[in-house]
C-alpha cells in the first residue's frame, strides 16, 4: 500500500449484538491490525438493541479512542439492519465491514487494496475460490442447505462472486453509502440484496479468497433465518425484474457513480 493510499480514511463497520464477550477482542484486533499500517481509520460499531453490556463497553472504549464511534438501535433490527446503519454512518473513502467475532479475521483487508486499485467498487471475501481456507467447518447440515442456498440465489438473480454471504465485503465508500441507501432487507439476506444492486449499477464486483472459521455461537436460527431469507430474495428478484435497482447511484460530492444499464 502507497503512502497516498494510507492517508485515505478507511472504515470498519461491526455490526454488534450481544457481543460482550468478543467486542474488546476484536476493537483490540482491528485497531492492532491497521495502526501497525498505519492506516488513517475510524471504526463505526452499531449495537443492535443489544441487552448486555456491549453498549457500555464500546462507549468506554470510545472515550478512550476518538476514531470508534458507537451507533445504537432501540430495537433488535438484523444484521441487515445495523450493517446498513454503519455504512451510512461512515465517512471512509473505503468501507469494509466484518464480523465482531472475526470469523474473516481483518488482515484479509492486505487482499482488499490490490483489488480496489484495480479499479473494483465491491470487493467480497470468498470462502469458495481457489485461495480460500476453512479452518474450522459449519455442522453438516448448515453447509449443505448454506451451499444449496447459494447455488439457487446465484442462479436466480445472476450474481458474479462464489460466495454471497461471507461476512466480509469492502466497497468505495461513495459507492457503498449509495448502495446501502438502496437496501431494503434486515436480515442476513441483506448481502444478496446489496450485490444484486452493486452488478445492476453497474459496479466492478470482484471476490477475493479469505481464512475463515465458523463460530459456534452464531446468531444464525435455520429455522427462523431461512424462511425470512427466502422471502427476502424473492422480493429482491421482483425489485430487479422491475429494474428498480438499475437506476445510477446518487453519489456524495457529485462522485460518478455506476452506469444505468
Amino acid at each position: 500500500m502507497t503512502d497516498g493510499e494510507r492517508r485515505r480514511l478507511l472504515s470498519v463497520v461491526l455490526p454488534a449484538y450481544n457481543e460482550e464477550r468478543a467486542i474488546e477482542r476484536a476493537l483490540d484486533a482491528v485497531t492492532g491490525h491497521l495502526a501497525a499500517r498505519e492506516h488513517c481509520y475510524e471504526i463505526v460499531v452499531v449495537d443492535d438493541g443489544s441487552t448486555d453490556r456491549t453498549a457500555e463497553l464500546v462507549s468506554t472504549i470510545a472515550g478512550r479512542d476518538a476514531r470508534v464511534r458507537l451507533v445504537r438501535s432501540a430495537h433488535n433490527r438484523g444484521k441487515g439492519h445495523a450493517v446498513r446503519e454503519g455504512v451510512l454512518a461512515s465517512h471512509g473513502d473505503i468501507v469494509v465491514f466484518l464480523d465482531v467475532d472475526l470469523s474473516t479475521p481483518v488482515d484479509t483487508l492486505d487482499r482488499v487494496w490490490p483489488v480496489l486499485a484495480q479499479g473494483a467498487q465491491v470487493v467480497v471475501g470468498s470462502r469458495r475460490m481457489a485461495g480460500s481456507e476453512i479452518e474450522v467447518h459449519q455442522g453438516r447440515v448448515r453447509e449443505m442447505l448454506g451451499d444449496m442456498f447459494r447455488r439457487i440465489t446465484r442462479w436466480l438473480l445472476d450474481i458474479p462472486v462464489s460466495d454471497l454471504t461471507c461476512g466480509f465485503k469492502a466497497f468505495t465508500g461513495p459507492e457503498g453509502r449509495a448502495l446501502f441507501r438502496r437496501v431494503t432487507l434486515s436480515d442476513w439476506s441483506f448481502d444478496v440484496e446489496v450485490l444484486v444492486a452493486a452488478v445492476e449499477a453497474g459496479l466492478e464486483v470482484r471476490d477475493v479468497p479469505v481464512r475463515w472459521r465458523d463460530d459456534p455461537d452464531t446468531k444464525v436460527r435455520l429455522s427462523r433465518d431461512l424462511p425470512l431469507a427466502a422471502r427476502g430474495i424473492l422480493a429482491v428478484l421482483a425489485r430487479k425484474a422491475r429494474r428498480q435497482y438499475r437506476r445510477p447511484l446518487e453519489l456524495e460530492d457529485g462522485a460518478r457513480g455506476g452506469t444505468q444499464v
